[in-house]
C-alpha cells in the first residue's frame, strides 16, 4: 500500500489505532522520516509494542478515547465492527484530530471482488459476521460510514489487492 498510497507525506503525527504491536506503523515511519507516531491498542497488547526512536505505545479503549494527532490510521479494523459501532469510532478519531491535515485513513478489505482470485469475499464476510460481529462493505459502505460520522469529506482514494483506501477529511 506504502508504494501506490502517499497520504501520510502532509502528516506530522499519525495515531494507529488498533495497530498491535505497531508493525505497520513502524513501516509508515520509516518511509516518512517528519513523522511521529502513536499507536493504541488494548493495554496488554501496547506493552508488547515493538521499539522504534519516533514512536509511542499507548493503552486504551478505541471507542472512548483516541491519543491527538493530525492523522488517525485504521487498518483492517472497521471490517470488524456494526455499522453504528464504526461510526461512534470514527466519530472518536474525529474528535482526536488536532490541527493540521486532520484526516482519517481507512484502509480496510472491501467487497464485492475475489480475494487471493479464487475465494469469494461474500464467504469472507459470512465468516466475519459468524466470528466478529462485523461485516464487508463496498466502497460506498465506508464512504456513508464517513459521512455518518460528520466528516467534511469523503474520498476513496485506491484499491491494493484486496484494500479499499479511503480519507475521512475535516476542513
Amino acid at each position: 500500500i506504502l508504494a501506490v498510497y502517499d497520504g501520510f507525506k502532509d502528516v506530522g503525527t499519525l495515531v494507529d489505532v488498533g495497530g498491535s504491536t505497531g508493525y505497520t506503523l513502524i513501516h509508515i515511519l520509516d518511509k516518512y522520516p517528519h513523522l511521529q507516531g502513536i499507536n493504541l491498542d488494548q493495554p496488554h497488547i501496547a506493552a508488547m509494542g515493538l521499539p522504534h526512536p519516533r514512536l509511542k505505545h499507548v493503552g486504551g479503549n478505541m471507542l472512548e478515547s483516541i491519543p491527538a494527532g493530525d492523522g488517525v490510521l485504521l487498518k483492517c479494523v472497521l471490517h470488524d465492527w456494526e455499522d453504528d459501532e464504526c461510526v461512534t469510532l470514527l466519530q472518536t478519531c474525529k474528535k482526536a484530530l488536532t490541527s493540521g491535515c486532520r484526516k482519517v485513513v481507512v484502509v480496510d478489505f472491501y467487497a464485492p471482488d475475489l480475494v487471493d482470485g479464487a475465494v469469494p469475499k461474500h464467504h469472507f464476510a459470512i465468516v466475519m459476521m459468524g466470528t466478529h460481529g462485523g461485516k464487508l462493505r463496498t466502497v460506498e459502505e465506508y464512504m456513508s460510514l464517513g459521512q455518518a460520522a460528520g466528516f467534511t469529506e469523503v474520498k476513496w482514494v485506491c484499491v491494493v489487492n484486496e484494500y479499499a483506501v479511503l480519507e475521512f477529511l475535516l476542513s
